[in-house]
């Protein structure tokens, strides 16, 4: 099978846009597949030759996620079979007005929010707040700062992230507890659900538990020391909880259009009865290190190499 791994050139020498470079180059080259990076006036008019199928690793951020939208149509129109999910999913996921708003229509649990086009905050939301950018991936600009605790701080930091990256912020109740990545997979046309990964952060005076944009992008942040490199299983959850949570992962991937392989965020409360779903990427980065939660939880559910996860997205995928 000829397979060609396809993503977007990097703009930058930014985290959030080399981190899909790296991805692709080390999926290409464990399927010993061609490698296309394509830049935006290319996604809807790129060539694919002598190509079986496609791992789309296209991962557009920011308020240009819509040529990501155009490169999976342009994978429609050419006919040949691609990893993840399709146009419709990738749009509502890559934009958290869209995935928000849908997350209330489906009754998936999320934090209460708002969207914000100026500093007026119309909902009765509870301090504290957390303030994110609408339509970013990566953590993006989302640093212990982001968390607010009075209306003040909340309309600067409002004011501060529309006028520096010129797009909707997103307002929610912030939720303190665990946090808990639940990698999902297509198998037999059904949803998989892998071994959860959960974070469990320290608490300290000064402190907003998070996976900050300094977490990721900068090697032994202090940050690090607070969350800490394991990952933990569920086991000190009530079965009440593990169950919810494991069938909002199943719900989420289903209702938000996942396909082949999708991660799912969700925070716990402190007091261990509720999960709450932030956000649903049907994109995320792939590697084989465990310090990722998708490669842990795959490592978890049995898959001994990174070419023995990645042929089974692609057999799945081409499944009759």
């Amino acid at each position: 099978m000829n397979i060609t791994v396809l993503y977007n050139n990097p703009a930058s020498d930014a985290y959030e846009e080399q981190d899909t470079k790296i991805s692709a180059e080390l999926v290409c080259k464990t399927l010993k597949a061609k490698l296309l990076g394509i830049s935006k006036d290319q996604a809807n008019n790129f060539r694919l030759t002598e190509t079986d199928f496609v791992f789309n690793m296209i991962e557009w951020s920011g308020i240009d996620f819509k040529y990501g939208v155009d490169a999976i149509g342009r994978l429609d129109e050419l006919h040949i079979p691609y990893s993840g999910c399709h146009k419709a999913g990738y749009e509502l996921t890559s934009n958290k007005v869209l995935m928000k708003n849908k997350f209330v229509e489906l009754g998936i649990p999320t934090p209460k929010f708002q969207i914000c086009n100026d500093e007026n905050i119309q909902n009765n939301l509870q301090f504290p707040l957390i303030v994110k950018l609408a339509h970013e991936h990566c953590s993006v600009a989302l640093s212990q700062g982001n968390v607010v605790t009075n209306e003040i701080d909340l309309k600067n930091k409002i004011k501060q992230l529309r006028t520096k990256y010129k797009m909707p912020v997103l307002v929610e109740e912030f939720i303190g507890g665990d946090e808990v990545q639940v990698a999902v997979l297509t198998k037999n046309k059904q949803a998989w659900v892998l071994p959860p990964c959960v974070v469990k952060y320290k608490q300290a005076s000064g402190y907003w538990p998070m996976l900050s944009y300094e977490v990721k992008s900068i090697e032994n942040h202090w940050e690090w020391d607070m969350a800490g490199d394991d990952w933990y299983d569920m086991t000190d959850y009530s079965k009440a909880l593990q169950n919810q949570i494991l069938q909002l992962a199943k719900k989420s991937f289903v209702k938000m259009g996942g396909r082949g392989y999708s991660r799912i965020d969700m925070r716990i409360n402190p007091g261990q009865t509720q999960a709450y779903v932030l956000e649903i990427n049907h994109n995320p980065g792939l590697d084989w290190d465990e310090g990722n939660g998708l490669a842990y939880a795959a490592q978890r559910a049995g898959f001994k190499s990174f070419c023995e996860f990645l042929t089974f997205i692609i057999d799945e995928t081409i499944r009759p």
